[in-house]
């Protein structure tokens, strides 16, 4: 895992290298997609679709579980609110994940009964109501 993470950003980099700047992208992407902030509320779209139209709005950090409320990070925002923006929007989550994700092993708990290289990082009642409080996370 450790592995993993210290070689992600420098993908995301490259990936985006890939597509930041390709016309084809930037044609089927720009100007596409767009529906209002209203509109978005009122049908319960959650994510990078509101982050993208400049609504800072995350679960991780607006409600924490799973440890996240012991993490410091930012949530990436934009405003032009198109499928071009929703595409930035992950890529700065993905570039930033290693900071704001890629750590959780240093604060979750040991978990009774898991291999000694896991840890459980759900604190107790949450592993039923949050569906990333229930993944496990490898030492190795």
């Amino acid at each position: 895992m450790k592995k993993f993470i210290d070689g992600f950003p420098s993908k995301v980099d490259e990936y985006e290298d890939l597509l930041t700047k390709n016309p084809i992208w930037l044609g089927r992407t720009r100007d596409v997609g767009r529906i209002s902030l209203e509109d978005m509320l009122d049908l319960g779209v959650t994510g990078p679709m509101l982050r993208a139209a400049g609504l800072p709005m995350d679960a991780r950090k607006d409600e924490p579980y799973s440890s996240y409320e012991k993490f410091d990070f930012e949530v990436p925002t934009r405003t032009e609110n198109d499928v071009f923006a929703r595409y930035q929007v992950r890529v700065e989550r993905c570039a930033r994940a290693p900071t704001s994700c890629g750590r959780p092993w240093m604060v979750c708990p040991k978990a009774p009964g898991r291999p000694p290289t896991s840890t459980w990082c759900c604190p107790t009642g949450e592993d039923e109501t949050q569906m990333e409080a229930s993944f496990t996370i490898s030492r190795s």
